[in-house]
């Protein structure tokens, strides 16, 4: 639903492109991912209330920077990282197998946001930045409660939560380097925030 929404709302046409084969790669998650399960007869759960909340906030919000920033920038690398670390521990043979394609999409999906969001963002002032970090650091918040719901999920596959967090904390940090350059900004900028990070980690993890 939200790659849908960002092929609507971007104005440049490869990243309406880019978003509309995501919108396509997604779906195809979908409905692999869910074949799978029912291969397996596995007993529906709901997945935890923060990541509910956090998908909500990016599907909700009518701002596209933020919308990129949330769908690109912070669900994508944690996405990411979780279809690594189980495709590395391998607790079936098929699952790993797609888990590589997976991985595939997902990579692609974390470039659209940062190479199309410094345009979005490019013109808006101190207070709209300030209000986009704002809106990142709790959507952050929910990303660190719903790892920390998954634990034993985590645990039982043979992976630590905390390694888990580290690794998506950094391919988010990387791309959000990444994009403060595009734009021209001294990636130092996100220093507190990385502080930030590792500060309520530590808090909520321990």
């Amino acid at each position: 639903k939200i790659s849908l929404q960002l092929a609507g709302q971007v104005d440049d046409t490869a990243a309406r492109m880019a978003a509309t084969s995501q919108a396509h790669d997604e779906a195809r998650h979908f409905y692999v991912m869910r074949d799978y399960l029912a291969l397996l007869k596995h007993n529906k759960r709901g997945i935890p209330k923060p990541v509910s909340q956090a998908l909500e906030m990016v599907l909700s919000t009518d701002n596209l920077a933020k919308k990129l920033l949330g769908m690109q920038l912070m669900v994508e690398p944690v996405a990411l990282t979780i279809f690594q670390e189980v495709r590395r521990v391998s607790p079936e043979p098929v699952l790993s197998e797609l888990l590589r394609y997976f991985e595939r999409d997902e990579a692609r999906h974390v470039a659209l946001g940062v190479h199309h969001l410094p345009d979005v963002v490019k013109d808006l002032g101190p207070l709209q930045i300030t209000s986009l970090i704002i809106w990142q650091m709790k959507l952050f918040m929910l990303e660190l409660h719903g790892l920390r719901e998954l634990k034993n999920d985590f645990e039982i596959l043979g992976l630590d939560i905390e390694n888990i967090f580290l690794l998506a904390e950094q391919k988010q940090l990387a791309a959000l380097q990444d994009f403060v350059k595009e734009l021209g900004i001294s990636p130092k900028v996100w220093k507190p925030i990385q502080y930030f990070i590792r500060f309520q980690k530590k808090r909520l993890l321990s």
